[in-house]
């Protein structure tokens, strides 16, 4: 039996204000050939109207400059 759940993208937030580190992160999500979901915006307003708009599984923000 195929578990429906497990075949669900991942929802994923990136919140990162550089868009050349932005497109690294990208890029891996890519090559993990994970399935996923990624959205991708510069800041935390717009991460917190992204989340509130949809169900994340995870948001990954970026600590330090």
């Amino acid at each position: 039996m195929i578990d429906r759940q497990a075949l669900r993208p991942i929802e994923v937030l990136l919140v990162e204000d550089s868009p050349s580190d932005a497109n690294l992160s990208i890029k891996g999500f890519s090559n993990a050939q994970i399935a996923n979901n990624l959205h991708w915006v510069e800041d935390g307003e717009s991460a917190i109207a992204m989340s509130q708009n949809r169900l994340m599984s995870t948001s990954l923000f970026k600590l330090c400059s």
